[in-house]
This record gives structure tokens, C-alpha cells and sequence, in this order.
């Protein structure tokens, strides 16, 4: 929302930015920040774009990442919980053999 308005944005002078800012308030920091980047330089403007564009992209590689993470997770505790059910059947009947075998003996 906020790359692709600033790649919109036009330059404007530091005396208009303050007064637009004056009548922005506190309520709406996403168009207090537009009016501040109106005043940089587009060439630094441009750099800042591409900065939040790597980031923006990083983070939906990171949250692909996490997703897959967690499915691989959820995929080991359900083969954890297996693995203990096995167990515990496995406990449960060598249990029941060995007192069969003592009331036997």
C-alpha cells in the first residue's frame, strides 16, 4: 500500500509538507510519512522505494518459509504422537504378557 504510493508521489517544498502535515494530525501516520517523503530527493526517494520493496520482499519469503516450517512441524508431532501411542501399546502389552507369565509361574 505505502511502496506503491510513494513510487506515485510528486515533490513538493518543506513549507507546504509542514502546513499539509498541520491539518494530517496524529491520526494518519501512513500520510505523514507520504507528505514527509514528498520532500527527499527522488533520487534518494528512489532508493528508499527499492530499500522497502527488498524488504517487502523478504518478508513474504520469510512468511513461505515459516508456513512450510510449521507444516513440516505439525507433520513431526503427529508422527511423535504416533510413535508414543505405539509405544505405550507396545508397554501395555509386554505389561500384560509379564503378569500372565508371574500368576502363570
Amino acid at each position: 500500500m505505502i511502496i506503491p504510493r510513494l513510487n506515485s508521489l510528486g515533490s513538493q517544498d518543506d513549507a507546504t509538507a509542514l502546513i499539509n502535515l498541520s491539518k494530517i494530525g496524529k491520526n494518519n501516520p501512513i500520510a505523514s510519512f507520504m507528505e514527509v517523503a514528498s520532500t527527499i530527493d527522488g533520487d534518494r526517494l528512489a532508493v528508499v522505494v527499492e530499500k522497502m520493496q527488498e524488504l517487502q520482499e523478504s518478508l513474504e519469503a520469510s512468511m513461505v518459509e515459516d508456513s512450510a516450517n510449521e507444516q513440516a512441524s505439525q507433520a513431526s508431532f503427529v508422527g511423535l504422537v504416533n510413535d508414543l501411542e505405539l509405544t505405550l501399546n507396545q508397554v501395555s502389552h509386554a505389561l500384560q504378557t509379564a503378569s500372565s507369565d508371574l500368576e502363570q509361574a
